[in-house]
């Protein structure tokens, strides 16, 4: 608004001077509660949220009640700037401790979210003062009347709708309202100091004479920029933090793709021996001449074995493991998989990786319950071509695994119906 609290005679308060002074404060919050909420909607919110925020409110009357109290106690001995630094600190604090007792969410989200909320409150007050510097030059005590109402609704949807469709939405579609970061302490500072602190000057300059009418709007300017710096420094701050998270899961995922890579190439390697033993022995057992031997059922379980024994060799060990753990999973489920593959194709892959995207591949294609499955792994011009085809029915999952490895590689998944591809250039 374009009343600020230093021009509030409040050692001699009258009941419309204090009228005028609640309803700039209660302005000053629904602003906040604005920039706060649209940051905040989509954060769970605490049981018995309609109580919860019934004490918000009465916390919050009960605090501007005590501010005007102690301003009119501290006036005569504290400067009224240092009174005004420390109350708009607190209720930024406040702010804090509101969302974090409103929303189920931890206390550096709380901070991220008010300081957002504040500095975008700040912003269209600093924007207030500067259109009624404009109008009505820079000296001048501005009361609040239908005028100043007007500017404040105009310079609310001004300022807060391109909030919303830049810094919010761009919040919302990286994930980032519920990062944690630790920084946010620094910049809740930050916004004290700078965001607050240089508002509450220009606003002591702008009562006096002396200051020419430029000098208030270039300040103004100032303060605004500081205001999106704010804004633009919270966003990369939460979207790095979210990067390093989202890198340490992936290297998580590939350490527990390789020891999963690892044990089934162990596993498969002891059963194929244990296998290849028992054939052994019942074929020597069909070789003796005992009259009592069921050889049509010997000879059936050496066929059965044999199936088990053959183990799918490529060039490449960590595609040779995947796939002959799948076709175990196949023959069990009556699915015919058919392997036409050259690993050395895929040499230039990690074994994790590696394992990672022929295991996501052919989950998804077993779980359509096709009767075969084609697989055809080649290298031509220049890349390395993954062609799987089947005769399932429906969509395949979502594929996640697959399009992350592909794309550390900078290659492409296509799926159409009974066809699934995945291109991986080769390195130079």
């Amino acid at each position: 608004m374009g009343v600020s609290l230093d021009q509030l005679p409040l050692s001699g308060v009258s009941p419309s001077v204090l009228l005028i002074a609640y309803l700039t404060i209660g302005l000053i919050v629904a602003r906040l509660a604005l920039g706060v909420f649209l940051l905040a909607r989509g954060l769970p919110t605490r049981s018995r949220p309609v109580l919860r925020a019934c004490v918000v409110i009465a916390c919050l009357v009960a605090g501007t009640s005590l501010f005007f109290a102690g301003t009119v106690t501290w006036h005569n001995g504290t400067p009224y700037y240092v009174v005004q630094m420390v109350s708009f600190s607190l209720l930024l604090v406040g702010c804090a401790a509101a969302v974090h007792f409103l929303c189920e969410t931890s206390w550096l989200v709380s901070l991220f979210v008010s300081t957002a909320g504040y500095t975008i409150q700040n912003l269209a007050s600093g924007t207030d003062e500067f259109v009624s510097v404009i109008c009505r030059g820079a000296s001048a005590i501005h009361p609040v009347d239908l005028e100043q109402l007007m500017v404040f609704l105009l310079v609310t949807v001004a300022i807060y709708v391109p909030y919303y469709l830049t810094f919010v939405r761009a919040v919302r579609r990286a994930g980032l309202e519920r990062v944690e970061d630790r920084s946010m302490v620094v910049v809740m500072a930050l916004v004290m100091l700078v965001v607050i602190g240089f508002d509450l000057v220009i606003k002591g300059l702008t009562g006096e004479s002396g200051v020419t009418l430029g000098s208030v709007i270039a300040l103004r300017g100032v303060h605004g920029l500081a205001c999106a710096f704010t804004l633009w420094l919270e966003y990369t701050l939460l979207y790095r933090q979210r990067l390093a998270t989202d890198v340490a899961v992936t290297q998580r995922l590939l350490v527990e793709k390789d020891h999963q890579y690892e044990s089934s190439r162990q596993s498969i390697d002891a059963v194929n021996a244990k296998l290849h033993d028992v054939r052994h022995e019942v074929l020597r057992q069909l070789d003796r001449a005992d009259v009592d031997l069921d050889r049509e059922l010997l000879a059936s379980v050496a066929r059965e074995i044999s199936v088990y024994d053959t183990r799918i060799r490529t060039g490449n060990v960590a595609l040779d493991t995947v796939l002959t753990e799948r076709r175990l999973l196949c023959e069990r489920s009556g699915i015919t998989l058919t392997c036409v593959a050259d690993g050395a194709a895929l040499d230039f892959m990690g074994a994790g990786d590696l394992y990672a995207l022929f295991d996501d591949v052919l989950d998804a294609v077993i779980g359509l319950g096709p009767t075969s499955v084609s697989l055809v792994v080649r290298q031509t011009i220049g890349v390395a071509s993954i062609h799987v085809e089947h005769d399932g029915a429906g969509e395949t999952g979502p594929l996640d695994e697959t399009h992350s490895v592909a794309s550390r590689y900078g290659g492409s998944v296509s799926v159409r119906p009974g066809q699934l591809d995945v291109i991986l250039p080769l390195p130079e």
